[in-house]
Order: structure tokens, then C-alpha cells, then sequence
């Protein structure tokens, strides 16, 4: 009996834990309150990695908003990138599809037209080496997967030189 009391204390204390940690992940935001924490902190962090000035700050942040995910939408309706499907809703004839599709397809070409002023405004408000920074940054991101993580073979190694 006296070497099963320090093993049922160390089996309540890893329930403690357990419950404490299952605890706090619960009360973690969750939904668009935590989206904008992220994007906030995505910003913060690109902004230290730029050394940005104050007065481009809201140039970063319309570019992270332009070409981010959009939010999630709450009125159910279709966004700027949806595109109708190979079928057409109910009795809808097929000229009111094309004038629907039209629709949608010039409010998509608006949207990417507001995504490309966002960014060029945003890249045209940087210096030689913050635009060097926020090019290797955008490499980064956009890398494309490889075996040993993002855009290169396993133990390749740093570049030469």
C-alpha cells in the first residue's frame, strides 16, 4: 500500500493537468474573433521582418486583406469568387444565367483589379531593401511544397556562397 500512494498521486496530477489543458483549449477563441488575431499578429510579424515605418502600416495591412482569405461569409450569398455551377437553379432560362454569370464575372474581375492596386501601392511604398525582404518573404509563402519542406529536396543544405 505505501508504494501505491506516490503512483495514485502521480496519476492525479497528470488528471489535473490533463483537465487544465483541456480547460484552456476550450476557452481559446474560435471563428472570425481568432482570424483577426491571426491576421493582426501576421502583420505585426511581416511589418518587424520589413522594419516598416509607421505610415506604411495600412498599406500592409489593405495588401493582407486584399490578397488573404476572404472572410467567412454570414448571409450565405456568393462571393466575388464563386462561379456558377454546369447547371442552371430551378426554371432559370439560359439568358438570365449568362447575364447572372456576366455578373459574377465582372465582380470578380473587380475584385482582383482591387487586389493588384493593393499591392502594387503597397510594394511601390517600400525601399530597396524592404521590397528585397518582402520578395523573399513572398517566395517563402508561395513556395511550393517539396520532400524537405517548403520548396527544396531533403538535406539540401543552405544556397552556395
Amino acid at each position: 500500500m505505501i508504494l501505491q500512494k506516490p503512483r495514485s498521486a502521480r496519476w492525479l496530477a497528470a488528471m489535473l493537468l490533463l483537465g487544465a489543458t483541456c480547460t484552456a483549449s476550450a476557452e481559446r477563441p474560435r471563428g472570425p474573433a481568432n482570424v483577426d488575431a491571426m491576421r493582426a499578429r501576421e502583420a505585426d510579424d511581416i511589418a518587424l521582418l520589413l522594419h516598416l515605418r509607421p505610415d506604411q502600416r495600412s498599406g500592409l495591412v489593405a495588401f493582407l486583406s486584399a490578397w488573404g482569405p476572404p472572410p467567412p461569409r454570414r448571409d450565405g450569398g456568393e462571393g466575388p469568387n464563386m462561379r456558377p455551377g454546369p447547371s442552371m437553379p430551378g426554371g432559370e432560362d439560359f439568358a438570365r444565367h449568362l447575364e447572372r454569370f456576366e455578373a459574377q464575372a465582372t465582380a470578380h474581375a473587380a475584385h482582383d483589379r482591387s487586389r493588384l492596386i493593393a499591392a502594387r501601392s503597397f510594394y511601390d511604398s517600400l525601399d530597396t531593401p524592404q521590397r528585397a525582404g518582402f520578395e523573399a518573404l513572398m517566395r517563402l509563402r508561395h513556395a511550393p511544397p517539396g520532400p524537405g519542406g517548403p520548396g527544396g529536396p531533403l538535406g539540401a543544405g543552405p544556397p552556395p556562397g
